[in-house]
């Protein structure tokens, strides 16, 4: 074996041109391919950072409304109790905090409110200090922060054990930091610090209302699958004991790997991946091809060994083992590749709470690397060696002698081999074309409202400064006073959901004078509440009925205005002005009056998912007065140059609030639809990455069949035809197997992107105009292709080209 390596080795060095040639096809084939398996081990198959995650899993209440909805105190704390397939069973909150620190703006934080049982549930220890006792629990006056939020914002200090944060206007002090791999983008996105929940007998008893999470630990051996059986039969239960809560809910466990990323990501991944091993496949044709020219010209070598007794086993071992030695040094340099694309492409990706996705090296990565390397080399080298080994001795040793039956089995596969290289050059095409369009539609697409020239941001008026609503409306006064006094502002607007930011509050509603529908079976609709001037300010239209004014405020009876699909599905030919609505607590509901019907709003956050409800309910927000914000300003310009004034002005309301989240609608809508763009791009590369290979490929076996017919061009110019003659009759072969391929390529092309539309159906990217413009542009390649060789072949001297007869 060793001898056969040093023999291929010596043979190699002899083709430096193809060898090069030939090992950095196959560099970009399996480094792009390594690029794209390392976003699938970072989103898929890299586990979470904690022991044991396959354990880990997320526990949710569920109805025939969602799958995923969140849980009440009491009920996170019977589950916790009465349980027996946990090992541990935590519940967890959010809190956004804005931190304060003397001469400096306030800045957002991201908190999760956790109890003394979430950390060992997750098997992580601090890096530094301890975690929060039971009593501390209850107190709630310390955090853990975490090592991003140290290093970033703390400045990695060694002695930050004590050190107080002014949190909302609150005094916490740091007892300890978590270590690095707790910050994981993938799980729960950005978190800073975790504080107690700090929730007495009191509090976990409340059962009337749903906003913790929970997640929880398999107990050794215990499946999801036994867990579920173990939660349906306590979701009956509990639907028994409390029927005003609990009747038609159910309980929904899923594994926290399963839950890391979200559907449409994760089949994104996949089929991008997918497509990417087509440049792989137009890059192991090319290595098939150029083996097959290389032993075309070297037939007589290969038949003198023939005819010395060498075996046809042993030939086609020494040609495999050069095919695999390429191939493994295409992969090595292949890694090189990848490590190069892994940085560019993971700084593109955007995961929650963070604009970037570390994508190493790994050994993982290495091993997909070696893997498609070795299989490039066996599979697209073992048909060229099985080939040249099999050709006719005798004619090869002849003077000018071809091989008949060598030949012509060679001329079947490269043409088959260009036939199918078109043919994948055009389904990559299609593939990435999808994207292209489908983000271009999503982009352009109508969503109901207006983003261009306006500047969003998020204001929390939690603390205990604006502790009740005539505090926090008169902040609302000045707030929206102020900002409108700014230069270029043509309007300003308070609510608590932007579409281009974030949507809004969600809950259950019934209709006056119809009969209530069962527990987890009423109609759901999304909220907003909104200040005077909102739907002008955000580019929504108002089609029937009015808009709200400065006189809904607190005192007034409660009013609404609703969405055209709300108006449709329950008064449909009829006017829902003046109609109710039953809103809040099942058992209180508080009727409000319909004053207004707009346009359906569209919100880019539910590209990845379909919403749960079309409808959508807007309240004005001088009526409650909410203390989690959001300011919309409409300017004349871009808006963008406020920003620095927008935090002045809230710092002067109170220094201990921050904005976060701030800037332009339009930017927030392309971050949404980032990583749609972000696969666009890619796939582009790779399309034209694929074009050039498929280029080069047909190039190749044109040339080289034109270079096999130099003496029978020369006879041919000798005996009188014309330079055009000769062009076409090295073009045909080209055309012909141009026409096969795209013919192929099409009906391939059509199917990929139908299969991409129902594995898709939220990028509308299907074009057969698109396609068949690709199929245009390959086809004019091809005939590139072809051209060159066979302009080169007109050029052939008839005497140098019959000298060798």
């Amino acid at each position: 074996m060793l001898s056969d390596i040093r023999f291929a080795v010596r043979q190699l060095l002899k083709s430096p041109g193809f060898t090069a040639v030939a090992v950095l096809t196959l560099a970009l084939g399996i480094g792009v391919n390594a690029t794209m398996f390392s976003v699938l081990n970072a989103l898929i198959f890299k586990g979470a950072p904690f022991g044991e995650p396959g354990r880990l899993v997320d526990v949710f209440t569920s109805s025939a409304q969602s799958q995923y909805w969140m849980w009440s105190p009491a009920e996170a704390h019977d589950i916790r109790e009465e349980s027996t397939v946990y090992q541990n069973f935590a519940a967890y909150g959010w809190w956004s905090p804005s931190m304060a620190e003397p001469g400096q703006p306030a800045v957002r934080l991201s908190a999760m409110t956790v109890g003394d049982d979430f950390m060992p549930m997750l098997e992580v220890s601090p890096a530094m200090g301890r975690l929060f006792s039971p009593e501390e629990d209850r107190v709630g006056n310390v955090a853990v922060v975490s090592n991003q939020f140290w290093m970033r914002r703390l400045g990695g200090d060694p002695h930050v054990l004590g050190r107080v944060l002014r949190l909302d206007g609150k005094s916490v002090a740091i007892v300890g930091v978590m270590p690095p791999a707790l910050d994981d983008p993938m799980t729960w996105g950005r978190v800073d610090l975790w504080v107690p929940m700090a929730y007495d007998a009191k509090g976990w008893a409340i059962r009337n209302g749903a906003w913790l999470s929970a997640a929880a630990r398999l107990k050794p051996g215990v499946s999801v699958a036994r867990a579920q059986t173990e939660m349906d039969a306590l979701a009956a239960r509990y639907a028994r004991d409390y029927p005003q809560f609990s009747a038609e809910r159910g309980i929904h466990v899923e594994s926290l790997e399963s839950h890391r990323v979200d559907p449409t990501s994760r089949r994104m991944s996949w089929l991008v991946m997918d497509l990417t091993l087509f440049v792989l496949l137009i890059a192991c044709v090319n290595l098939a091809n150029l083996q097959l020219v290389r032993t075309t010209g070297h037939a007589r070598e290969h038949a003198i060994r023939l005819a010395l007794g060498s075996s046809r086993g042993r030939l086609v071992r020494q040609l495999l083992t050069e095919s695999l030695i390429i191939s493994l040094a295409g992969g090595a340099l292949g890694l090189l590749v990848a490590r190069w694309g892994n940085v560019a492409l993971g700084s593109r990706i955007l995961v929650d709470g963070g604009n970037g996705l570390d994508l190493p090296v790994d050994l993982r990565v290495a091993g997909f690397a070696v893997l498609a390397a070795t299989l490039t080399g066996a599979v697209f080298g073992i048909m060229p060696a099985w080939i040249a080994s099999g050709a006719d001795a005798a004619a090869a040793l002849k003077q000018g002698g071809r091989g008949t039956t060598g030949d012509r089995s060679r001329h079947r596969l490269r043409h088959g081999l260009i036939v199918a290289e078109i043919a994948i050059a055009l389904a990559l095409l299609a593939g990435a074309g999808y994207f292209v369009r489908g983000t271009q539609r999503l982009v352009q697409r109508d969503y109901g409202f207006h983003p261009e020239n306006r500047l969003i941001g998020n204001i929390d008026f939690s603390n205990k400064a604006f502790d009740d609503v005539p505090s926090r409306l008169r902040a609302f006064d000045r707030l929206r006073a102020e900002l409108g006094a700014l230069p270029g502002v043509t309007g300003v607007a308070i609510s608590t959901g932007n579409p281009a930011a974030r949507f809004w509050g969600l809950g259950d509603i019934s209709i006056e004078g119809r009969p209530v529908p069962p527990v987890g079976k009423e109609p759901l609709s999304f909220f907003c509440e909104a200040s005077p001037g909102y739907f002008g300010v955000e580019g929504i239209r108002l089609l029937r009925g009015r808009e709200f004014t400065e006189d809904d405020k607190v005192g007034t009876p409660k009013v609404a205005i609703i969405n055209l699909a709300m108006a449709e599905a329950f008064w449909p030919g009829e006017n829902p002005i003046g109609k109710r609505i039953g809103t809040g607590d099942r058992d209180k509901r508080e009727p409000v009056e319909v004053v207004g019907v707009v346009n359906n709003v569209t919100v880019p956050l539910f590209i990845y998912q379909a919403p749960e409800t079309p409808f959508q309910m807007y309240s004005p927000i001088y009526q409650d007065g909410s203390p989690w914000t959001t300011f919309t300003i409409r300017s004349s310009t871009d808006p963008r140059p406020l920003e620095e004034s927008v935090r002045r002005i809230v710092s002067r309301i109170n220094p201990d609030l921050a904005v976060y989240g701030m800037e332009s609608a339009q930017e927030r809508i392309e971050e949404w639809m980032a990583n749609f763009a972000l696969v666009s791009g890619v796939l582009t590369v790779m399309a034209a990455l694929g074009l050039l290979l498929s280029c080069v490929g047909i190039y190749g076996v044109i040339a080289s069949l034109a270079a096999q017919r130099t003496q029978e061009i020369g006879i041919r110019t000798a005996l009188g035809a014309q330079r055009g003659d000769v062009l076409w009759l090295i073009m045909q072969n080209g055309l012909r197997l141009a026409a096969i391929g795209t013919a192929a390529g099409l009906a391939l092309a059509f199917a990929l992107t139908f299969a991409l539309g129902k594995a898709l159906p939220q990028v509308p990217g299907q074009s057969a105009t698109l396609t068949l413009a690709l199929s245009l542009l390959i086809v004019a390649v091809a005939l590139l292709a072809c051209w060159l060789p066979a302009r080169r072949a007109t050029q052939v001297d008839p005497i140098i080209a019959l000298r060798g007869d």
